[in-house]
C-alpha cells in the first residue's frame, strides 16, 4: 500500500487519517519487517 494515500486525510479529519494510518501501520511494520529479512 502507498504511504502517500494516508497523508491527504489529514487535513479532511483528524479522526480519518487516524484511522486510516491505524490500518496500514501494521501492514508498514510488516513490510519493513519484511525487506530486513531479505536483505
Amino acid at each position: 500500500m502507498n504511504i502517500e494515500v494516508a497523508f491527504p486525510l489529514i487535513e479532511d479529519s483528524n479522526m480519518e487519517a487516524a484511522n486510516t494510518y491505524g490500518m496500514i501501520q501494521p501492514r508498514l511494520d510488516w513490510f519493513m519487517c519484511f525487506k530486513k529479512e531479505r536483505k
